[in-house]
């Protein structure tokens, strides 16, 4: 099958790493995939996404222009869709983002018929959805989009998108539920995000050793690592938490560390690879993973992909009851705790630093979860076979 996927940026930047497993799964399975990335800015950060350089659209201002010009400008059908899709009622600044996307519109639809692509399927509601619509319906070839959560609330021409696209795919029920609130006859599919799923034959566990946490997140306030760094400064003996990722509160955070005394115990280990964070996650050199965001369970939080891929490797969780964790993370594969509770989290971590059967069982249990039912060749093929049904 032939396909191209829409990014916001991906493979630049540090961000949709997770589509690297969904791509990977298609290409593996026999898919020929090209990948148009609707703002191709920044370096290529992690490993595995330079490995699908070669079927990346290339960058370029001068193409974008020469591709506009030729497929869109001239062509009525294209300006029917950009005027329709401009017209639409939206907020002065979201109109402005999907004026300026809209660049690009001719690269894409050029790929589309260069490739002879049977079907595009885009990531997040915002403006790469914009960037996919368009040039699917001026090229003619069924679309889909696939949302998150965040972008749901952003609503950009959500209504117009979801009757353009052949189907819409959620990654969450809480998503599912929030998209019908803002477009009421939306009949979104649930299928969750998938990730690689590892051996756990080389990790080197040793149960004598003391606990070792990990909190994979960027360094901002819905994080929370400032309640994580409170409640692990009461967790008694040698335990060691790591925090991977980077943000501007990184010096705040620092600061926060040395006072409560366990500037000793964290470490700020930055940005990571994301190809070597998997092998780091799959050698054992964690105990367990802490997520700790300060949402509640009706914001806009998805199910965090850097969970799953822990899960996966055989690390079980403690993390917030926020978004959609609750679908992930199930009483046999971790500890869920309500936001806010500062109690209930150092409790949480208290346990997992004392009691290494606890942290063996659940780390079983986790790793049975993600391989049951968030296996990204399976959600790949899946995928596949709503391309499918899209293009009959």
């Amino acid at each position: 099958m032939r396909l191209v996927y829409v990014s916001s940026r991906y493979p630049y930047g540090p961000g949709e790493a997770f589509l690297g497993a969904e791509i990977a799964a298609h290409v593996a399975d026999g898919a020929s995939v090209h990948v148009m990335p609707a703002y191709p800015k920044g370096a290529v950060v992690h490993g595995d996404a330079a490995a699908i350089a070669g079927l990346v659209e290339t960058r370029s201002a001068a193409a974008d222009l020469v591709a506009l010009a030729r497929h869109v400008l001239v062509a009525p059908r294209a300006l029917a869709s950009v005027g329709a899709t401009l017209a639409a009622p939206q907020r002065r600044a979201v109109r402005a983002k999907n004026l300026a996307v809209l660049s690009r519109a001719g690269r894409l639809v050029s790929l589309l018929r260069r490739t002879g692509a049977e079907h595009v399927h885009v990531h997040w509601g915002g403006t790469s959805s914009t960037l996919a619509m368009v040039a699917a319906e001026v090229a003619g070839v069924p679309w889909s989009l696939t949302l998150h959560r965040w972008d749901i609330y952003e609503n950009n021409l959500l209504a117009r998108k979801v009757r353009s696209a052949s189907f819409t795919r959620v990654i969450s029920e809480g998503a599912a539920a929030d998209l019908r609130t803002i477009v009421p006859d939306a009949e979104p599919t649930v299928l969750h995000m998938g990730v690689d799923i590892p051996s756990r034959a080389s990790r080197g566990d040793d149960p004598g050793r003391p606990c070792r946490f990990v909190c994979v997140a960027s360094l901002v306030a819905v994080k929370n690592h400032g309640e994580l760094l409170r409640a692990f400064a009461e967790v008694p003996g040698e335990a060691s938490l790591d925090l991977i990722g980077a943000g501007p509160l990184e010096v705040e955070l620092r600061s926060l560390a040395s006072s409560l005394g366990v500037a000793d115990r964290v470490r700020f280990a930055g940005l990571v690879e994301h190809d070597q964070l998997l092998g780091r996650l799959a050698a054992g050199e964690w105990d367990g993973i802490v997520l700790a965001s300060m949402a509640s369970g009706s914001e806009h939080e998805g199910i965090p992909v850097s969970l799953m891929e822990a899960m996966a490797a055989g690390l079980p969780p403690v993390a917030t009851d926020s978004g959609g964790t609750r679908e992930l993370v199930t009483a046999d594969a971790g500890i869920l705790v309500p936001p806010g509770d500062h109690a209930a989290l150092s409790e949480a971590l208290r346990r997992f630093a004392q009691d290494g059967a606890l942290r063996a069982r659940l780390a079983d249990g986790a790793a049975r979860r993600v391989a049951d039912a968030f296996d990204a060749r399976r959600v790949a093929r899946e995928l596949r076979e709503l391309f499918s049904a899209a293009g009959r």
